[in-house]
């Protein structure tokens, strides 16, 4: 099957969805049929309950969304989002026979949500059901649907009648399970391009032992500017010394570029189609080192009429079979500025030495954030972290398939010079949690946390609001004062513990306390900008933090205390740095009391809006401050080696309003956030 591939047409691409991130609260089933004008439906007595595969969507537009808490069956979680077309594609695995949905709503029991449903049927998505939920009760109600034979259902959100949000409890589908198979989609690839002089672009994937009798799958595609190759090689991956090379002209197509004119004669290649995807598959045994066949075959057609032998010119790099796979584009004489490529998906290599196809590797680059390079040694894009490709890959990003995006690369502090990198409101907030001055729901004491979700949904009490709220200006407001209530839970004033309003980072957006980082390698880094109105009292208000967790070090020790290992403090006018050092740490525990407090005052930002960013890369701490309104620039300054001096902690990144005063229940702090971001790399 040929599918058509263009950067600007996605008319074959099934899922490019939009999703917003979300609410969910549990459900419980109702004997209630809903149809379009929730009047009573008929529906099959021998409909069962349809298995959801999953939701399938773009990597990069669900990696910071709980979407599938939409389809957990749990009674404990929520999704919501927002806008008056959202949709969402439940993956059915088969094609099946769809009766009708179970669908519960949050807040169901006084708002009327309307949403549509669609089935993809033929390539495209074609509707079968316009529904409107009763507003009465937050219970699964069904409704009936045309029936239709898919394994994609798509679900079109569109607010409700109060207003856009779309909260849903839990989704069921229901119908005839047929378990048709279906030709799997995929919709991100790796594609080469060849914009630089210094190298042609290519991904090499280098195989941990050579495979004298395999196989190669893989689908390709490239655009009409320049050349493409596909090398198997062993010892040498020249194309004179490959196994085989395949030539993809940019003018005659396909054709081997180092075989024999007995190969050539005898090549019956497909028709070069520019844009198109086609199955390339690559057959080869080399047990008689001497006469290495190979077979191919492209987009079905066998290219030659038997098995041909492998016109290596060096039959001693090939002796042992394939140990490296390369994909490149064009040439250092041959750049295209315009950035068109080759595209490589769907990538297996078999060992079929035992006459049954052992997958050695394979690769559909759907795990990967678009625009990440497949090169490790990148030095233009973000690499993809424990990339299997080798280091002499160059110019190879995943791409969506059937476009081209420009990489998403995270805002990375380099020099640290200059205004903020993020735009106001810019904070993903999976990757946080809010704690507030306000006793939890418990009576525990404690101080109340405040979720991701419920931010998102703007779904905050009014006495939370008067601690943190959303501005006009998409900045975010976080006051605080001493109310008793605690991270570690309620002190009288004077106890020398202190109320906060503050961000506390969880790195990787799992929404659990043990998800933390550790200083002894790669870069780790917070850009946060802020502005201190108010600071009553003692005036000290601390803004960010690099913070430390007990648990098993990294030579594995046990430790039982996490210090305060840096924090930043706005003090009358002032930013000042606090960090902690080795001297005077008792029993390699390093706390805020044993260790010795290293203090700079780095410079006036006053009442204005300023940047901090804090970094830590191979365990040295870096911070840089920037305020326009004061002309402070001071770039990044290395402070202290954590690594060096056998600091082991998990950390985490912290931002807000830590307000250090508890003399009275009075005095109050102001802080205006306007952007959080992080990178780990």
């Amino acid at each position: 099957m040929k599918t058509i591939f263009s950067k600007l047409n996605q008319k074959n691409i099934w899922f490019n969805l939009s999703i917003a991130t979300a609410l969910l609260f549990s459900a419980c089933a109702e004997n209630e049929i809903i149809n379009n004008a929730n009047t009573i439906a008929s529906k099959s007595s021998k409909s069962v309950e349809i298995p959801i595969h999953g939701i399938v969507s773009d990597t990069e537009q669900h990696k910071d969304s709980y979407i599938d808490l939409a389809i957990d069956d749990d009674e404990d979680s929520k999704w919501l989002a927002y806008g008056d077309e959202i949709y969402v594609d439940l993956d059915l695995n088969y094609i099946q026979l769809i009766d009708y949905v179970n669908v519960s709503f949050y807040n169901g029991d006084d708002k009327a949500h309307k949403f549509e449903v669609y089935a993809l049927v033929n390539g495209s998505f074609e509707k079968i059901g316009t529904k409107t939920s009763s507003g009465t009760n937050t219970k699964l109600i069904t409704y009936d649907l045309t029936n239709a034979e898919t394994n994609i259902l798509r679900f079109k959100f569109k607010g409700n009648d109060v207003d856009l949000a779309n909260g849903v409890n839990d989704i069921e589908v229901w119908g005839t399970l047929l378990n048709k198979d279906v030709t799997p989609v995929s919709t991100q690839n790796a594609f080469i391009t060849d914009t630089s002089d210094a190298d042609t672009g290519e991904l090499r994937l280098g195989l941990s032992e050579s495979i004298a009798v395999g196989k190669m799958a893989v689908t390709i595609s490239k655009e009409a500017t320049q050349d493409g190759f596909i090398n198997l090689s062993g010892t040498s991956t020249s194309r004179s010394n490959a196994l085989i090379d395949i030539r993809i002209d940019d003018s005659n197509g396909y054709e081997f570029t180092e075989s024999g004119a007995s190969v050539n004669a005898i090549a019956n290649f497909p028709s070069f189609v520019n844009n198109e995807l086609v199955d390339v598959v690559i057959s080869w045994d080399a047990t008689n080192a001497a006469s290495t066949l190979v077979s191919v075959t492209i987009d079905g057609q066998a290219v030659t009429d038997e098995a041909f032998l492998s016109e290596s010119l060096n039959q001693i790099a090939i002796a042992n079979g394939v140990k490296t796979v390369q994909f490149r584009l064009g040439g250092n004489s041959s750049l295209d500025a315009s950035g068109a490529g080759m595209l490589v998906d769907n990538l297996k290599i078999y060992d079929t030495s035992s006459g049954t196809d052992v997958i050695v590797f394979e690769d559909d680059f759907e795990n990967y954030t678009v625009g990440y390079s497949l090169d490790p040694d990148s030095a233009i894009a973000i690499p993809v972290a424990n990339t299997p490709y080798k280091n002499n890959s160059f110019q190879a990003t995943v791409q969506p398939t059937g476009t081209i995006v420009d990489p998403v690369i995270p805002t990375v502090p380099t020099d640290g010079y200059g205004a903020p990198d993020a735009a106001i409101g810019d904070i993903t907030w999976k990757n946080w949690y809010l704690s507030v001055p306000i006793d939890r729901a418990d009576g525990s004491g404690k101080a109340t946390s405040i979720y991701y979700s419920d931010i998102e949904a703007n779904d905050l009490t009014d006495e939370e609001r008067t601690y943190f709220d959303f501005n006009t200006d998409g900045s975010f407001k976080m006051n605080s004062k001493f109310t008793g209530y605690t991270t570690s839970g309620y002190y009288e004033s004077f106890a020398s513990k202190y109320c906060r309003t503050e961000l506390r980072e969880y790195w990787k957006g799992n929404q659990t306390t043990s998800d933390n980082w550790y200083m002894d390698e790669g870069i780790h880094s917070l850009e946060t900008t802020l502005s201190v109105q108010k600071a009553e009292g003692e005036g000290k208000v601390y803004v960010a933090q690099i913070h430390g967790t007990s648990g098993t070090s990294l030579s594995g020790v046990e430790l039982t205390k996490g210090p305060a290992t840096v924090k930043v403090q706005w003090y009358n006018d002032n930013i000042i740095l606090e960090y902690y050092t080795i001297d005077g740490v008792v029993d390699g525990e390093w706390t805020s009391a044993s260790g010795t407090v290293g203090k700079v005052t780095v410079g006036e930002v006053g009442n204005n809006k300023f940047t901090i960013r804090l970094k830590t890369e191979a365990g040295k701490l870096y911070m840089a401050v920037y305020c326009e309104a004061t002309g402070l620039d001071t770039g990044f300054v290395e402070y202290y080696d954590y690594l060096g001096n056998g600091y082991e902690y998990q950390n985490y990144f912290k931002t807000g309003n830590y307000f250090r005063h508890d003399e009275d229940y009075t005095s109050v702090s102001e802080v205006t956030l306007y952007s959080a971001i992080t990178y780990h790399n």
